[in-house]
């Protein structure tokens, strides 16, 4: 959450010509509704339904970059689809960087962010899950573009 994510999906699909899809914008367009309201109408486990959902059905399809909400990976289950579907990335950044990155309005949009001991604790939980992935980049004073061709750089060896 705030890692910048989408952003360096974004990038590296505009670099590597491969389709992006981000699965919290997915599940908003068919939900009709955004991520907060869908977890205050029908809860978080409602979401996590479709997520996975969304993950299964993306994981059956070739040479796509996708973008997770920050969530997603906190499944043992959901971690399965994804490493067995493609290389999972883990751009790890301290909460500080993460807020220092987000204006008042993105961190209102994130009721997560709203306290930062308890989103310090968050990140710790799962970051026992994010050590999973199969590439983990320190995004820590670096560029989108600077960490997207890092990604690059690791996918190609």
């Amino acid at each position: 959450m705030g890692s910048g994510k989408s952003s360096v999906a974004k990038c590296i699909s505009n670099i590597s010509k491969l389709e992006f899809y981000d699965t919290d914008f997915i599940i908003e367009e068919k939900e009709n509704k955004n991520i907060s309201n869908i977890f205050l109408e029908v809860g978080e486990k409602y979401f996590r339904e479709l997520e996975k959902i969304e993950l299964i059905n993306l994981s059956k399809k070739n040479d796509l970059i996708v973008s997770l909400g920050g969530g997603a990976f906190c499944n043992l289950d959901n971690i399965e689809i994804i490493n067995n579907s493609g290389i999972s990335i883990y751009l790890k950044s301290s909460a500080n960087e993460i807020l220092s990155r987000l204006n008042d309005e993105e961190i209102n949009k994130r009721p997560l962010l709203k306290n930062k001991n308890s989103f310090i604790d968050l990140m710790q939980k799962r970051e026992i899950f994010y050590s999973k992935a199969h590439i983990i980049i320190n995004t820590k004073n670096k560029t989108v573009e600077e960490i997207s061709f890092e990604i690059l750089e690791k996918i190609r060896r």
